[in-house]
């Protein structure tokens, strides 16, 4: 499978991730933090991620609910912060579906 299109997002110089939320709107993204939000949606759905001392990856939420609206077949499972109830979507994600990895050197570490 390859990243997705421009008309869906658009890789800048391989900086950054810029989703467009809507027409007048778009989120910029690291690449590093899309690694980060992979890791997380695995931990969540192995139930590694419990209410006991909770920490919530920065933008994972707003990450998760914009990606999930493009029609990928993976999607990114999300977390009701109030009851810590996760709650998967759909199959998950893989890193070099979302992005070229080879072109972000910082990926690979």
């Amino acid at each position: 499978m390859a990243p997705p299109t421009k008309e869906e997002y658009f890789v800048s110089g391989s900086q950054f991730i810029t989703v467009h939320a809507r027409d007048n709107f778009s989120i910029i993204f690291h690449p590093v933090l899309i690694k980060g939000f992979v890791k997380f949606d695995g931990m969540l759905r192995s139930g590694k991620v419990t209410s006991d001392g909770l920490a919530l990856l920065a933008s994972y939420l707003n990450w998760a609910e914009i990606y999930n609206r493009l029609d990928f077949p993976s999607k990114f499972s999300t977390l009701d912060v109030a009851t810590a109830k996760v709650h998967i979507h759909g199959p998950a994600p893989i890193l070099s579906d979302i992005i070229d990895v080879s072109r972000v050197p910082a990926l690979n570490r």
